[in-house]
């Protein structure tokens, strides 16, 4: 018998099809009501499937999914019905494969690519729908798989690209409360997993890989310098959109930290409430308020933003938080002078851990051994000056600061930043300070696109000076978005700490992370570590 549904007028059954799964009640579901009605009847399934009513699945895709402003739904890429249907089939395929925990190969790796572009473009909706199938829970147990897989290893190896993918998919996904339910044991075990790649070991290395995934590309002999995701969905020029993930150097070192400060540390209760002076060299030390301070901070965590299914969407679209070189490294906006500049300007506060591993030894990892002997408070407020370069001011760039920063004979406390002018060494550079234009005070526009060079001058707060020691900072942002800088001691008491070399990334806008190590050379021995900092909002900026 035939269902009556066949009588009705073809624009009422595609309406009545699009109002099954765009309830608030399915939104989150799959779209097994929607299935239900195409196995009707063969009639109706012809009728309502993909390649008969791409429309159909193309608005269904609007309603229930973001289009942000990055990826392939750009201004810039306008898909056809036909690419949006396809792309709401692979997504949905995802969402069935994380439901029922599959972790075959077959099609794992492109179903990953599709979670991060799903991630990148989500403005709250899509990161709905990864929490709604219990996505953080599946890519920690693959991100653990993987993991194995690497340390079975027996030889030197670069983090291959499908570990990259989960690490970073990983990072953009946990929060807090996902690194709270993870038992110790299992994030001791996750921790040993990581310690290879964020100490660097000498036989695991974390480089940045390049890749164009068409069919049945075989990932395993590529080493480039970027990794890159082509759009599977359609071979229309419209949808050819590259998306670039980064070396998961930064992934590894943030989930590192996210996962040791999941165990509380406990505070000595020698320590006194009050500040008071050193009589032997008469200087201040860190009181119970510094430590407790110190204790507390955590490592910002993209995932803490991102909404439950049933909540309504963030203030702000998280899509717009990513790096651009996430999404497409050809475009202008991915210029690091173009979009960071605002954000590392101002004052950074967090800790650096200490390895006890030296840097010129190669002994056998073992997860036994303590991966770090101690943490220690960290602060720096950061300016940034551009360099535009006119050709009567190219010979005022010292020599002393014109190669590589572990290469600069130049050292931090030879640079002035008196009147917003910087000199080095008391000579007057053709250098100009960034000034936001949201501030207020900024009296010239400045295309920083197309500054030629980027240094970062910063300094520590008289209160951490009091607590922990003050240090002046030097170095510069490359246009890739990687800051390497140049710490040493403000007082010459401390020289004996020497000059430390910190080099990082800002991710998210959030968190600033990397490695730092105690030598200027780096096959040189001395010790070595990671660093985690979080952007304070002073009151000024709050007001703003």
């Amino acid at each position: 018998m035939s269902s009556y549904l066949e009588l009705v007028p073809r624009d009422i059954l595609e309406y009545i099809a699009f109002l099954v799964v765009s309830t608030p009640e399915t939104l989150f579901r799959p779209p097994q009501e929607l299935l239900n009605l195409l196995l009707t009847s063969s009639t109706l399934y012809y009728s309502l499937c993909t390649s008969s009513a791409p429309h159909l699945y193309a608005r269904i895709f609007r309603s229930t999914f973001d289009l942000g402003q990055n990826g392939i739904y750009s201004t810039e890429n306008r898909l056809t019905d036909s690419e949006l249907t396809s792309d709401f089939v692979s997504r949905h395929g995802l969402l069935r494969r994380v439901r029922r925990r599959d972790f075959s190969n077959k099609m794992m790796f492109e179903d990953l690519c599709v979670a991060m572009r799903i991630i990148i473009e989500s403005a709250g909706v899509n990161e709905a729908h990864l929490r709604s199938a219990g996505f953080s829970d599946f890519i920690f147990t693959y991100a653990r798989r993987c993991l194995n897989k690497q340390q079975l290893a027996c030889t030197r190896t670069n983090l291959d690209c499908e570990t990259s993918l989960v690490l970073w998919l990983l990072a953009l996904t946990w929060s807090r409360d996902d690194v709270s339910e993870i038992t110790p044991e299992l994030r001791e075990h996750f921790l040993s997993l990581l310690r290879p790649f964020v100490l660097g070991v000498s036989r695991f290395v974390v480089k940045s890989v390049s890749l164009n995934v068409p069919a049945n590309h075989n990932f395993q002999d590529v080493r480039e310098s970027k990794l890159f995701v082509r759009n599977r969905l359609s071979h229309s020029p419209k949808a050819d959109c590259d998306m670039s993930i980064p070396s998961a150097t930064s992934a590894a070192i943030i989930l590192y930290f996210a996962l040791q400060e999941a165990s509380a540390i406990k505070v000595t209760p020698r320590l006194l409430f009050g500040r008071i002076i050193d009589q032997r060299d008469g200087r201040e030390g860190p009181t119970m308020e510094d430590y407790c301070r110190m204790t507390n901070y955590q490592t910002p965590l993209f995932g803490d933003d991102c909404p439950a299914p049933e909540t309504a969407k963030p203030k702000l679209s998280n899509s717009i938080r990513h790096d651009p070189q996430f999404f497409n490294p050809k475009l202008p906006g991915s210029n690091a002078y173009c979009y960071l500049p605002d954000i590392i300007t101002g004052l950074w506060e967090g800790v650096y851990m200490v390895s006890c591993a030296h840097m010129d030894k190669e002994a056998p990892f073992s997860p036994s051994v303590p991966d770090f002997i101690c943490k220690k408070s960290m602060q720096c407020s950061l300016a940034l000056f551009f360099y535009f370069g006119t050709p009567d001011s190219d010979i005022l760039v010292p020599r002393s600061i014109g190669d590589e920063v572990s290469q600069w004979t130049a050292m931090p406390r030879d640079f002035s930043t008196e009147l917003d002018c910087l000199t080095v060494s008391g000579r007057k550079t053709p250098y100009e300070k960034f000034v936001s234009s949201a501030s207020g005070k900024c009296q010239v526009f400045r295309n920083y696109s197309q500054a030629l060079d980027c240094l970062v001058i910063g300094q520590t707060a008289q209160d951490h000076d009091r607590a922990w020691g003050g240090f002046n900072f030097a170095g510069r942002l490359k246009r890739n978005g990687t800051i390497v800088m140049k710490r040493e001691p403000k007082n010459s008491s401390d020289a004996s700490l020497g000059t430390w070399i910190f080099e990082g990334n800002v991710r998210y806008g959030s968190v600033f992370a990397g490695k730092w190590r105690s030598n200027i050379r780096r096959s040189a021995s001395g010790i070595n570590g990671l660093f985690s900092l979080g952007k304070t909002v002073t009151p000024s900026q709050d007001e703003g």
